[in-house]
C-alpha cells in the first residue's frame, strides 16, 4: 500500500484509489452473480409469497379484532361515534363487556 499519513490526513495515490474502486466493483459483481442463483431466487419468491399471505390473513381479521378491543374498553366504532355526534347525542358507551368477560373466562 503506497499511502502515507501526515497527522490525521491520509494521502492515497490515484492509482491506489482506482485499484480500490475496481476491487469493490469486482466484489459487488460477484455478490450480484451469487444472489442470482436459481436456488436463492426460488427461496426469495417463496418467502415473499408466504409473507404476503400472512399479511392478507392478518388484514382480513384485523377489523374484527379492533371492534372487539373497542367493545372491551367501552368505546363506540368510529362510524357509530360520528353518527352519534352528528345529532348531538351522548358519546358515553354502555359496556356490558365487563359483565360478560368474567363469565366467559370462568367456563
Amino acid at each position: 500500500m503506497a499511502s502515507s499519513a501526515l497527522g490525521l490526513i491520509r494521502i492515497v495515490s490515484n492509482s491506489e484509489l482506482v485499484k480500490q474502486e475496481q476491487e469493490a466493483e469486482k466484489a459487488a459483481q460477484e455478490a450480484r452473480d451469487k444472489n442470482n442463483s436459481p436456488l436463492l431466487q426460488g427461496l426469495s419468491k417463496h418467502v415473499t409469497e408466504a409473507w404476503e399471505q400472512a399479511r392478507d390473513a392478518k388484514n382480513s381479521v384485523l377489523p374484527r379484532l379492533q371492534r372487539a378491543q373497542r367493545a372491551r374498553v367501552g368505546e363506540y366504532d368510529p362510524e357509530k361515534l360520528a353518527q352519534i355526534k352528528s345529532f348531538g347525542g351522548s358519546t358515553e358507551s354502555v359496556s356490558y363487556t365487563h359483565l360478560t368477560l368474567p363469565t366467559i373466562y370462568s367456563v
